[in-house]
């Protein structure tokens, strides 16, 4: 007489089974849901790197002559005579959002860094020239910056840093020359903060 299983032994072998099955599918699930998370994570750093990398570069390159590094008498203040009369004519008091007032009547002018804790704004000499033949400078006005995005569902904001080679111009901007490039996507806030270096601490 041939026997085979039971149904309470086939019964106990599927249900065997199918808690294997759901522990190797909760497993594989929850290992592709952990490489997803390690990969946004992996590339949000490396996001983070390359805009650091990228306002490092301009912050070292910051086009801030000091009246005294100017050649010659470019830099020199105003001499005054016997009375205390300024010898040479008025200077301009006028200052812009990228340039200071005038240093002499040659039209020299020092540049500005302007900065807060949400935004900066200054001029590098970091602008890559493709070709030596266009008319393009190898200074550019740099404003970095948070910024609204417009893709983002839960108000969070873009990290942004704008470029425009239109460096010599005082009051007006040529809108068209700026480049806005997106550094980092979906961040909450961003605080920068400034060393003073005569109380040699930072506000």
């Amino acid at each position: 007489m041939k026997k085979g299983f039971t149904i309470i032994e086939l019964m106990i072998s599927m249900t065997i089974l199918s808690f294997i099955a759901l522990f190797v599918y909760q497993n594989t699930s929850r290992s592709f849901e952990l490489r997803e998370t390690l990969t946004q994570d992996g590339d949000f750093y490396n996001s983070v790197r390359v805009a650091l990398d990228t306002f490092g570069r301009d912050i070292v390159h910051i086009y801030t002559p000091q009246a005294a590094a100017l050649p010659g008498d470019l830099g020199k203040a105003p001499k005054s005579s016997t009375n205390g009369q300024v010898q040479q004519e008025q200077l301009s008091p006028a200052t812009y959002d990228f340039w200071g007032a005038l240093v002499n009547k040659n039209g020299v002018r020092p540049t500005r860094f302007n900065g807060d804790a949400s935004k900066i704004s200054f001029v590098t000499n970091s602008h890559m020239r493709l070709f030596h033949d266009t008319d393009e400078c190898e200074f550019s006005k740099i404003k970095y910056g948070l910024e609204d995005d417009s893709l983002s569902k839960d108000s969070k904001k873009v990290f942004v840093k704008r470029e425009n080679t239109e460096v010599f111009s005082l009051d007006r901007e040529n809108k068209e020359l700026e480049v806005r490039y997106i550094l980092l996507t979906g961040v909450k806030d961003v605080r920068f903060k400034y060393l003073d270096g005569e109380k040699d601490s930072w506000s």
